[in-house]
């Protein structure tokens, strides 16, 4: 054991597949008293109220979970045991414990149609929006792997087509990057899109206690509507443009950055290199640049 292990990463998708190993595992890294922080895969019925207090216990901060689906029926075809109310259930349990997570999901899966997108749409519309935690999102296009199920049973399906050319009964490729595209547009609320840089600088926000966690949200969705701003090629959303949703970053920034005392420039305001810069920040310069 050494101090100077500072976070572990579990890569390993099967180490908390059950509640039994969750208890196991994170039971015997309390009484060991591990001193580092960790994160992994879980799966969502993996997360009970005993679990998710000792994980926390234990020294998680963060975890993934494959969520592909919020429609009950995609799930089914995908063979999938969670279900959207349990899901909602796992992540309020991780939220009040101060566990923060990522889901990741896919569209345009056989039998996607716009309205499976519209139950997936509400589910991460529905995600915690409280405590000190974010619980960000991954979504990407089917890809027709060879030798898969789904390849397998394409007669099932009406499938054509091979990895990111494909077609099948209910949606095909182009459809579903604009349903992809659907869910950064219209996810504003729960769930935050895990875009660039999404996972920095969470340090000099949590020192702030709940204002400071209620200002990272609000950060991480900002450069959501920019990323979508960019993206769509749009002038401007939730009634805002780029040159005033950078100013409303920039803000965050500089509140949070003054919390650190000094000349006011902390974490939130250095270089990609670590040098300090003056304002505006590195984040919104960048940004502005682009």
């Amino acid at each position: 054991r050494h101090d100077i292990v500072k976070h572990v990463s579990f890569v390993d998708d099967n180490l908390f597949l059950t509640r039994k190993s969750v208890y196991e595992y994170t039971k015997m890294m309390v009484e060991e008293k591990f001193p580092f922080s960790w994160s992994g895969f879980i799966r969502v019925d993996s997360i009970n109220e005993e679990n998710a207090r000792l994980m926390k216990e234990s020294g998680c901060n963060f975890v993934m979970l494959g969520i592909e689906s919020g429609d009950v029926e995609m799930l089914k075809e995908m063979r999938k045991v969670q279900r959207p109310e349990k899901v909602l259930r796992a992540l309020n349990l991780l939220s009040d414990v101060g566990i923060s997570t990522l889901s990741t999901l896919v569209v345009g899966f056989p039998s996607e149609t716009d309205q499976t997108i519209d139950h997936t749409i509400e589910l991460l519309n529905a995600y915690p929006d409280r405590g000190p935690t974010t619980h960000w999102f991954n979504c990407w296009v089917h890809t027709v792997i060879p030798l898969t199920p789904v390849d397998k049973e394409r007669a099932t399906w009406g499938l054509t087509g091979i990895l990111l050319d494909w077609r099948h009964n209910t949606m095909h490729v182009g459809e579903a990057m604009h349903a992809r595209e659907r869910l950064l547009r219209e996810v504003r609320k729960g769930g935050a899109y895990n875009g660039p840089y999404a996972f920095d600088s969470i340090e000099p926000f949590a020192s702030r206690g709940v204002e400071g966690f209620q200002d990272m949200r609000r950060f991480y969705k900002l450069r959501h509507r920019i990323g979508c701003l960019d993206f769509f090629k749009l002038d401007e959303m939730d009634g805002f443009t780029r040159e005033q949703t950078l100013d409303q970053i920039e803000e965050i920034i500089l509140r949070t950055a003054a919390t650190k005392g000094g000349n006011g420039v902390g974490d939130l305001t250095t270089g990609l290199g670590g040098e300090a810069v003056e304002r505006p920040t590195w984040e919104t310069a960048r940004m502005r640049k682009g």
